[in-house]
């Protein structure tokens, strides 16, 4: 009835990985409910519900209760045209009165502000949620733990939706503390990425020595945050992708990087997503220490790339 049963067709070939839910039914004489069954269900088990389908169920209390089948790709392109696009399909326009939906919500509110997950608390915008820690079954006995974190953010005025899911953690094995954390990370990020800065008041202090970093890598995303922030810079051929930044007074100077087929690529002063992207489309493997910057690689640019090898970066 409220559809988490339900069989999908997925936009894109997922082969088999996303699964089907498995909840038993009380009158089901092929299986039928033991006198633990309605005890055990009531904390996750007994039940079998793949990671999508429980993404499905709280992004509809997100919501209102509209529940939405999830969809993986918005619009698909061929040669550069647009030869499909997704439209959202209504699962069940209403999963359950607002009021419960309101309750429920103000569960998963309370399960941040004083429960299980108050690590996951955020200084920048309200999340809801809930923690899920499983021993997973295996020839009769249990193995290792499923550690889970599955909520919306921000709170008040719900923007995305978000499931975390690790299995068999090294040490003492949380919901909140590990597989909560990974969400707080992907959610703060995904708030700095997407939130307009209003930067209109902003004004540029003539006593500043020491200008914004801007790291090497894609123009384009450069340029954009140059602009958000107010600074000027000289104006690249619109054909280049990948610069190299440099500030000179008040005005950032970028220069083409160059990209020579089957050499190593030059990744110094990158941040790790565009360094990364390189790397590996060249078929190189990467281990990256620390964060911000590449200060170093452990296979210099202009190298010959040797598929397979490992690129080690530090990055500060």
């Amino acid at each position: 009835k409220m559809g988490m049963t339900k069989t999908f067709n997925w936009d894109v070939p997922l082969r088999g990985i996303e699964g089907t839910s498995q909840i038993r039914h009380p009158n089901d004489k092929a299986n039928p409910w033991s006198k633990t069954t309605l005890a055990w269900m009531s904390f996750g088990y007994e039940t079998q519900v793949p990671p999508i389908y429980i993404l499905m169920f709280y992004n509809a209390l997100a919501n209102k209760g509209k529940m939405l089948k999830p969809f993986i790709a918005k619009e698909f392109y061929k040669d550069g045209k647009l030869t499909k696009r997704v439209e959202a399909e209504v699962v069940n326009s209403s999963i359950a009165s607002q009021k419960n939906i309101d309750l429920i919500h103000e569960m998963l509110l309370g399960v941040i502000e004083r429960g299980t997950a108050k690590v996951v608390q955020s200084d920048f915008f309200p999340i809801a949620g809930k923690t899920g820690t499983a021993q997973i079954a295996s020839g009769g006995s249990y193995s290792g733990h499923f550690v889970s974190f599955c909520g919306y953010f921000p709170a008040d005025e719900p923007k995305y939706t978000c499931f975390v899911g690790i299995r068999k953690p090294k040490g003492i094995p949380s919901g909140g503390g590990m597989a909560g954390m990974v969400f707080k990370n992907i959610a703060e990020q995904t708030y700095v990425r997407t939130t307009h800065l209003v930067t209109e008041d902003c004004r540029v202090d003539s006593t500043l020595t020491k200008m914004p970093t801007i790291k090497n890598g894609v123009w384009s995303m450069n340029k954009k945050i140059l602009k958000e922030l107010g600074y000027d810079s000289n104006s690249v051929d619109k054909d280049i992708q990948w610069v190299q930044v440099m500030n000179d007074s008040f005005v950032y100077r970028s220069e083409p990087l160059t990209l020579i087929d089957n050499l190593v690529p030059n990744v110094y002063g990158m941040g790790a997503r565009d360094a990364l992207y390189l790397l590996e489309k060249s078929g190189l493997n990467v281990n990256i220490t620390g964060s911000g910057k590449v200060v170093s690689q452990s296979i210099g640019p202009g190298q010959k790339i040797v598929k397979g090898r490992t690129v080690n970066l530090v990055m500060r």
